[in-house]
């Protein structure tokens, strides 16, 4: 039983590392759809307003220019947002892969099997 703690305190640190990984992967994709969801929402609402003003009586170049540069901020802060999910997702690429490194490790699992009970 000498190789058997030595295992399984490998297979808990890489166990708590992938859940720490998958869990930041899990809060940032959702934060980036909150957040995707809060510009979509932004944007229906300036482009209904401007549609009104520019479709009423009163034609507003105001609503107009703010149409178009609601649609600018919009892609820009769409852009940015898909930028830093990016950046998260390929930071936890990489400590997928140290972890994935960890589970090929065999220092602990000599032969690559479960240590014997019996040594």
């Amino acid at each position: 039983m000498k190789g058997q703690p030595t295992a399984a305190t490998q297979i808990e640190t890489s166990a708590d590392k992938l859940v720490t990984e998958l869990t930041l992967c899990a809060v940032a994709g959702a934060a980036f759809q909150l957040a995707l969801l809060a510009v979509l929402i932004k944007v229906i609402v300036v482009m209904t307003a401007a549609a009104v003003a520019e479709g009423s009586v009163v034609f507003s170049w105001a609503g107009l220019l703010a149409a178009v540069g609601e649609v600018l901020l919009g892609a820009g802060t769409t852009t940015g947002l898909v930028v830093t999910l990016v950046g998260v997702l390929t930071a936890q690429a990489g400590q997928i892969a140290v972890a994935k490194g960890e589970a090929n490790d065999n220092s602990a699992f000599r032969g690559g099997k479960w240590p014997s009970a019996t040594v």
